[in-house]
């Protein structure tokens, strides 16, 4: 997991990931994440998503990409700080 932890880190330092984490259920054989990007495009997430240890070993078995518009809230909100050190 370290690899994919530090490659995610560094995508929030380059401005490219906005927020990430595992999803929380009760099903321990499937493991889900949500990761919200900043990208100029589709082409761009591709490229970066490539990049992570977790995609090129394998790993994301599945994946669904929605261009999302967020209009009320506050994402700093979530801060992790540990994560983001």
């Amino acid at each position: 997991m370290i690899p994919h932890v530090l490659y995610l880190r560094k995508l929030i330092k380059q401005g490219h990931l906005i927020v990430s984490g595992p999803t929380v259920d009760e099903r321990k054989d499937v493991k889900e994440a949500y990761l919200i990007f900043k990208v100029k495009d589709k082409t761009q997430l591709m490229e970066l998503l490539e990049k992570d240890p977790y995609w090129y070993k394998g790993l994301v078995s599945h994946y669904t990409i929605d261009e999302w518009k967020p209009l009320f809230g506050n994402l700093s909100l979530l801060e992790n700080v540990e994560f983001n050190k």
